[in-house]
């Protein structure tokens, strides 16, 4: 929660001692909630040495297993739910862009090889990635989730993110290795957590160059993954997606 919410506005003692004069410049957009705020530099400085504080913290953690534990009986994930718009300078429209999407799921532990890869993971797939290497047996059926390729074969080829708020338009995201998708309907969600998909944008986008794409059959291929993942039924008012 250090990270996660700044209640205070005001960076804390140990954290803001470090920053520059401009970084104390604190405004009523810092009220805002973190995924409808645009970049801020003042932001981006309190939230890095905040993270410096924190990773001190744990390193009183990391010192006393290391000094204890061999690889062999400790597992340790360290992962985020999101990242942050203030950090963000790319400055687009898409709330669910991978800027503010796309996070760490960094895992040590038993069997585990140092290594960085680039495999599509979701939340979902921390639970089964846990109880893996913890040698607690389950039901692969049971989760929406999978241990990532790396570790274990698996078919998965694209991640799926939605925001659902009444009062706010719904959004839905599908993003693989090379390709990211948005929708978008015109109409708000209503308190039942309902929505009206007659009306929508949708577009496919590069990730390499964030190239708008125009061609209707990777379109059609993007729409049709998307429709899988949106539960339709407990959405829809009305609907003519197609």
């Amino acid at each position: 929660m250090d990270i996660h919410h700044n209640l205070n506005i005001s960076s804390g003692f140990s954290s803001a001692v470090d920053l520059e004069i401009q970084d104390h410049n604190y405004h009523m957009k810092d009220r805002v909630k973190t995924p409808f705020r645009g970049y801020s530099a003042e932001d981006t400085a309190r939230y890095i040495s905040e993270l410096k504080k924190i990773d001190h913290h744990l390193k009183v953690l990391y010192d006393f297993i290391e000094s204890n534990y061999t690889d062999e009986e400790i597992l340790i994930t360290l992962v985020s739910d999101h990242a942050n718009s203030f950090t963000d300078k790319s400055n687009k429209k898409h709330l669910l862009r991978k800027e503010k999407l796309h996070v760490p799921f960094m895992i040590r532990g038993t069997h585990i090889k140092e290594k960085e890869i680039h495999d599509v993971v979701e939340n979902v797939d921390i639970l089964p990635t846990v109880l893996n290497f913890a040698n607690i047996n389950y039901k692969d059926q049971v989760f929406d989730g999978c241990v990532p390729k790396v570790f274990m074969d698996n078919d998965k080829e694209y991640i799926f993110a939605e925001s659902r708020y009444p009062n706010q338009t719904y959004k839905a995201t599908i993003k693989d290795l090379n390709n990211e998708v948005f929708f978008e309907t015109k109409s708000y969600v209503n308190d039942d957590g309902k929505v009206d998909l007659a009306s929508y944008t949708f577009e496919v986008f590069d990730m390499k160059n964030d190239k708008l794409i125009q061609d209707e059959t990777i379109i059609k291929k993007y729409k049709k993954l998307l429709l899988t993942e949106v539960n339709v039924e407990n959405l829809k008012l009305t609907s003519n997606m197609d």
